[in-house]
């Protein structure tokens, strides 16, 4: 089955304790809350109830779908005082508590602010994964306890990866230019990496992006080892025919992929972790010698 698709350049990540103002003519700043942020756009969340008397007269009524604002990010740091002129936005969710959820689209934004938000944007995604995960022992028993009782089944909260448990796609042969081949030996290269699942057509299936790091890469695939997905049980990922826009942080190029998921299988090394036996779908050429060169070095240290 052929795949005549590239590499999405986007990346979505949720973001913890990050601000940005709104600005429009006539009308006061507005502080909101930045849910996510990607280099088209980004998610922002405000209630009007907290907000002061003119504030809340002047965006009251107006932050609607179509509305054109200009938006400035105060946190992070790292991106602190980017404005983009022209932010569009797309949709507005509205709350009994007076609490607004709307979407921004960046119309214009200029080449090197995408350079900026791109690179910063990875830059968290790999601080994140330096950060020492909690133990299971260190979650308070009741709300482990709250939290798998209210997940169903197919929840992500409630999938535990049971170790060894594996779910693979059949035939176990793996098609890649192609030529039908055995699975390619794979060797053990450990890199950050961030993911999005998607359908096969590259549509989206969920709100956001995972951080993980690679288990072992071959010639044409890749072991990721990361969190579940938000949409369903792991072990589903494979009947639904999923797939991930894969972005490999490989020194100081960012390796991006089209892969399709083969496997799923629990991780032994980490507690709550699934491993994600990928297939290499769609690449480009550079971005495939770089990894090629990765495979080798691995394969020279290996010897």
């Amino acid at each position: 089955m052929a795949f005549p698709l590239h590499p999405r350049a986007k990346v979505r990540l949720r973001m913890e304790g990050a601000t940005a103002l709104l600005r429009r003519p006539g009308a006061t700043s507005l502080l909101c809350a930045l849910a996510d942020l990607s280099e088209e756009g980004c998610r922002c969340r405000v209630s009007m109830d907290g907000v002061d008397a003119e504030t809340a007269a002047s965006w009251g009524g107006v932050l609607t779908k179509g509305l054109v604002v200009t938006l400035e990010i105060g946190e992070p740091p790292e991106l602190r005082g980017l404005v983009f002129d022209r932010a569009e936005v797309r949709w507005v969710e509205s709350f009994g508590d007076g609490e607004l959820k709307f979407g921004l689209h960046l119309s214009n934004p200029k080449p090197e602010q995408k350079g900026i938000l791109a690179k910063a944007l990875l830059s968290f995604a790999t601080s994140k994964l330096r950060r020492p995960a909690k133990s299971r022992a260190e979650l308070p028993a009741v709300e482990e306890a709250l939290t798998e009782a209210a997940a169903g089944p197919g929840s992500p909260q409630a999938a535990r990866p049971a170790p060894g448990r594996v779910f693979v796609a059949e035939p176990s042969t793996m098609q890649l230019s192609g030529i039908a081949r055995l699975r390619p030996r794979r060797l053990k290269v450990f890199l950050p990496v961030v993911y999005e699942f998607c359908g096969p057509d590259g549509a989206e299936w969920e709100q956001g992006l995972h951080q993980g790091r690679t288990v072992d890469v071959s010639e044409g695939g890749i072991m990721l080892e990361g969190p579940a997905p938000d949409f369903c049980h792991p072990g589903e990922l494979v009947r639904y025919k999923t797939c991930a826009a894969v972005t490999i942080r490989a020194g100081d190029h960012d390796v991006k992929g089209f892969c399709a998921v083969r496997s799923v299988t629990g991780s032994r090394q980490r507690e709550r972790q699934w491993l994600y036996g990928m297939q290499i779908i769609d690449m480009s050429a550079m971005d495939r010698e770089i990894l090629y060169r990765i495979f080798a070095n691995a394969e020279a240290e290996n010897r």
